[in-house]
């Protein structure tokens, strides 16, 4: 084992833009989807979470928002990227669906569109 202790932990500022949303069968249930995006000077990631297996991070690999944000396009993007499973609160589809849904809502909160 190593004996090293931590000292200090330093975290560069940046300017950055987060928004959240989810999707709930009713109010104080658990979340059937959850989505946080965060926009940075040089990156957009999207985490997809609440699912049936682990969070899934998806960044723009495809260059969709360097010319702008583009909500719709993005959130097709993410629809399509997306890896899902059915349990007994939504089905595999439903959740493929409003992933894309949800990270559009989130892009647009962040962009001021909305």
């Amino acid at each position: 084992f190593d004996n090293d202790i931590l000292v200090s932990v330093t975290i560069p500022k940046k300017t950055i833009a987060i928004a959240y949303k989810s999707i709930r069968n009713s109010a104080t249930d658990f979340p059937v989807l959850t989505c946080c995006t965060v926009k940075s000077e040089d990156s957009v990631r999207t985490a997809i979470g609440a699912r049936p297996q682990r969070a899934m991070l998806i960044t723009d690999e495809e260059g969709i928002l360097t010319t702008g944000i583009n909500a719709d396009v993005f959130g097709r993007y993410v629809e399509q990227n997306i890896v899902t499973e059915s349990n007994n609160r939504a089905s595999a589809g439903y959740r493929k669906k409003m992933a894309g849904v949800l990270a559009k809502r989130c892009l647009r909160q962040i962009g001021g569109l909305e």
